[in-house]
């Protein structure tokens, strides 16, 4: 069995503080899109994700929301970085 990624849109809401204290009607929606591993990418879960920060290396509250396109592991991995390749191959 082949492993697979999930291309997902993830949505974190977080609370907007104020000089009063937290007030939970004023929050702040995240948007993102990400490859999650296919056990994970079930609507309605809440997953973490990595971030490359040493002092906290989980970003915890990620709601997946939408999925999308499936691929196995190796391919996602191949093109991770083919954004940086985007603007040598357009010329611009």
């Amino acid at each position: 069995m082949t492993d697979t990624h999930v291309q997902c849109k993830l949505r974190k809401s977080s609370p907007v503080p104020t000089c009063e204290g937290p007030d939970y009607e004023n929050r702040i929606i995240s948007y993102q899109t990400s490859w999650i591993p296919k056990k994970y990418a079930v609507i309605g879960r809440y997953v973490r994700l990595k971030t490359d920060n040493e002092d906290n290396p989980w970003d915890d509250g990620w709601e997946v929301i939408e999925t999308y396109t499936e691929l196995d592991s190796k391919t996602v991995t191949e093109r991770s970085m083919d954004y940086r390749k985007q603007r040598k191959a357009s010329d611009i």
